[in-house]
Formats: structure tokens, C-alpha cells, sequence
């Protein structure tokens, strides 16, 4: 999948490409390259993430549950922000 909005739309793709066509979260795959990378040049933090903040032009809700999971922190909170604020 080559839009990073067609995620939504992965059960229709699906269906339509039939069983035998792998799809890929190009997110999902970023963030494997990105780690893979960060590693790879010893840039990796050992830590967790503790005191960020985190701003999102979506849902605050549904980012606190994907980036909990990645970042392995229960304790973000996002503040959706829309662009142009000043």
C-alpha cells in the first residue's frame, strides 16, 4: 500500500486483491526502517520516551493508542492542534 491513508482502507483492498496479495502499512514499515537504521548506526535511544509532548493534527485519542503501543509509554497524552495556530 502505497498512500498512508490506505490503511483505513485495508479490509475493501483486501477483498479486492484477494488472499494471495500481502498488503503492507507503509507506517508500520517506516517505523521497522527507521529502528532497523537507528540501530544499525548505534542512534537508538536505550531508554523509553518519559517527558515528550506529542502534538497531532488527528484524533489525540486514537494517536495516545498507537504510540503507547511504540513507544512502550502509558503515560502520553496528546493535544490535537489545528496548523496555522499560532
Amino acid at each position: 500500500m502505497g498512500c498512508t491513508h490506505f490503511p483505513l482502507l485495508t479490509k475493501e483492498i483486501g477483498q479486492a486483491m484477494g488472499a494471495g496479495v500481502p498488503l503492507i502499512d507503509p507506517g508500520v514499515a517506516t517505523v521497522e526502517d527507521v529502528i532497523r537504521l537507528l540501530k544499525k548506526q548505534n542512534l537508538a535511544a536505550n531508554q523509553a520516551i518519559t517527558g515528550s509532548n506529542f502534538y497531532t493534527t488527528g484524533e489525540p485519542d486514537k494517536f495516545n493508542e498507537v504510540a503507547r503501543k511504540w513507544l512502550n509509554n502509558n503515560k502520553l497524552n496528546a493535544k490535537k492542534i489545528k496548523l496555522g495556530d499560532k
